[in-house]
């Protein structure tokens, strides 16, 4: 365990509000407003912003540990957030002995109310300090400070594999069975140590470039498993008993053993059924039974009723698919009975010659080092990777999957559009379109995400509250009432060319409102932020329960002129909606589930590379958000990702 620094070495601790303003948690006009009443009315702001509700405790205790990044945890300087989940919030920090970069969990205050937080955290530590595998998250040290519980492990610079598979689908079976395999090796060492993991899914398989020498074929990622929140002490009964005295159900269900859902105790064959959920989902580009709503889902799997993978993936080599199934199969005893033999049918399988009929398609193995915070969509298909061959380095070998309804039928309606244009028809004036989309994803991807520090790239006006939430599938979101506004020049400033054409991408789910719109192709601002010029209209695409439509707009609400028709929305399991508006050559190009929507001619001169979310009469959730650079394909060069 660490010990204590000196307290003359200690930097005085930052003002609240400061910290707050930083992390934009609070915007400036809050700022101000809590400054004014706290001189007036004698109250500390902290008191002030939780009695108005304007942060929530999580907020709170993270705005306090910035405060005083050196009095945390002895020996350490904190120095941002990664993330955040249901066991504690997430460090990226510095260990002042060693100079190092470090990863810290610590439990937020105030989660340590009851003894269940903190025995269960107590248990990840001790359980993570037993275990030293290449492929296990290595912990470094754990203890208690200032009624903190704090454990501090590596950072691993890489991404999940569910994150990997959302930008390039599915892998091939070769390199998902790789990857299991390093997976079932890391499992076998926690086994033996007595450990069950509980939580084995693609977001807790972390892949990163294998150090040089390791014995790993070329294009293959090392893999290791993180996030022991869940493991569980499998020699200690009486401990058992007290962690599921609150009656709260542990895992993720898409992924958990049926006797995990039904509360009978579980040995290292709960793993191996999540090991096999998650070959599925390496496989074929989702978990299986996907997209069914929780309690359905929930007593089928009660039930014995699951999804075989050949149902999902017909073009799978039988032997893949029957190993699936076996480590899936509802009763344990039908499962591979240990580590060790599934191991060796892993090796046996990887050696055969005709694993799959599968397509190569434009992707490399290069790892991003995008933050690992993505959690799988249950109601997202495998789509083709966005990012163009580099003919120089291996690539991966990406099965056919079951892609949602495809963009090319609609790129080949615009066409044929544009003929009957030509011949004197009308039909083009009804989308607004001058021709059929002329570029292709290559070059910069990049993933805008909301959570941990990189919340504070999101905008929000007074009075508007958008924060990370989880919907009712468990999913991270963005859930937000009123306004926000995103800036990405930032992507486009560190891309060769300006980002002159891209894709903006998104997943919407209306909740609580009765539409939602997305604002972009602003016009240029001044050095004073102002518009540059009395022209203030924007592009829209509004998104209602009737329908979606794009239109133009002079302001956040006025001034709407329509430029399509009205798209009925199609019905889409859990009522999500993909959005991608696509800056082409001819101009902008919107799409709601792969359906063009509409087209609008881009504005001249430069982009300001912002968008604008607004909801109207409730709160929406909003996920997956993309920027993709757009090329001529005969421009395409390896791709870059920029963090």
């Amino acid at each position: 365990m660490s010990s204590g620094t000196s307290s003359s070495a200690i930097p005085k601790r930052r003002e609240f509000l400061t910290v707050a303003e930083e992390l934009s948690v609070l915007n400036a006009p809050t700022i101000a407003m809590l400054r004014d009443q706290s001189a007036s009315q004698g109250i500390p702001p902290i008191q002030l912003a939780l009695q108005k509700a304007l942060i929530t405790p999580t907020q709170l205790d993270i705005i306090e540990t910035m405060c005083r990044p050196f009095e945390i945890v002895p020996g350490y300087e904190v120095r941002g957030v990664i993330g955040q989940g249901g066991m504690g919030v997430v460090f990226r920090a510095r260990q002042l002995s060693l100079d190092r970069d470090v990863a810290i969990k610590l439990v937020p205050l105030h989660q340590l109310s009851g003894d269940v937080a903190v025995k269960r955290f107590e248990v990840e530590a001790q359980v993570l300090a037993r275990l030293a595998h290449p492929h296990i998250v290595t912990a470094f040290d754990f203890g208690k400070h200032e009624g903190r519980l704090y454990f501090v492990m590596e950072v691993v610079e890489g991404e999940d594999a569910d994150h990997f598979i959302r930008r390039n689908g599915c892998f091939d079976e070769s390199t998902a069975w790789h990857i299991l395999r390093q997976a079932a090796s890391g499992l076998s060492h926690a086994q033996q140590a007595g450990v069950v993991h509980r939580d084995v899914k693609p977001a807790n398989i972390l892949l990163l470039k294998p150090p040089a020498g390791y014995p790993l074929p070329a294009g293959v990622p090392m893999a290791k498993l993180g996030d022991f929140g869940l493991a569980w002490l499998t020699t200690a009964a009486d401990e058992r008993t007290r962690l599921t005295s609150t009656n709260v159900t542990l895992g993720s269900p898409h992924y958990m053993a049926p006797e995990q859902l039904s509360g009978e105790a579980v040995d290292f064959r709960a793993d191996i059924y999540s090991l096999g959920a998650t070959a599925f989902h390496l496989l074929s580009g989702l978990p299986p039974l996907s997209g069914i709503e929780l309690t359905r889902l929930l007593s089928l799997k009660l039930q014995g009723k699951s999804e075989s993978l050949r149902t999902t993936r017909p073009d799978i080599s039988p032997t893949s698919a029957e190993l699936v199934d076996r480590l899936m199969a509802y009763d344990p005893k039908k499962r591979p009975q240990d580590y060790g033999t599934l191991i060796d049918e892993i090796d046996e399988l990887i050696g055969q010659q005709s694993l799959t009929g599968s397509r190569r398609i434009l992707a490399s193995t290069q790892i991003s080092t995008v933050p690992i915070t993505s959690k799988p969509d249950p109601n997202r298909t495998t789509r083709q990777s966005v990012r163009p061959v580099d003919h120089d380095s291996p690539t991966l070998e990406i099965p056919a999957a079951h892609p949602r309804f495809s963009r090319r039928w609609w790129y080949a309606a615009i066409a044929v559009v544009v003929m009957l244009a030509a011949s004197g028809a009308a039909a083009i004036r009804y989308f607004n379109l001058p021709g059929a989309p002329d570029l292709v994803p290559g070059g910069m991807f990049s993933e805008l995400s909301f959570e941990g520090s990189s919340y504070q790239e999101w905008k929000r006006p007074f009075g508007s509250l958008w924060v990370p939430a989880r919907n009712k599938d468990g999913e991270e979101v963005l859930e937000g009432d009123g306004t926000v506004v995103r800036n990405f020049s930032d992507l486009a400033k560190a891309t060769p060319g300006g980002l002159q054409n891209y894709r903006l991408e998104m997943v919407v789910e209306l909740h609580d409102a009765s539409a939602i719109e997305v604002h972009f192709d602003f016009p240029p601002k001044d050095d004073s932020g102002r518009p540059a010029s009395k022209e203030n209209r924007r592009v829209v695409l509004r998104v209602s329960r009737e329908g979606s439509q794009l239109g133009t707009k002079t302001g956040d609400q006025q001034g709407w002129h329509p430029l399509s028709p009205l798209v009925k929305l199609n019905k889409t399991r859990n009522n999500k909606h993909e959005l991608s508006l696509e800056r082409h050559t001819h101009g902008w190009y919107a799409f709601v589930d792969d359906k063009i929507v509409g087209f609008a001619f881009a504005r001249e001169g430069r982009d300001e590379h912002e968008f604008r979310l607004i909801t109207e009469d409730g709160s929406a959730w909003f996920s997956d958000f993309f920027v993709l650079e757009l090329r001529k394909p005969s421009d395409n060069s390896p791709p870059s990702s920029n963090k």
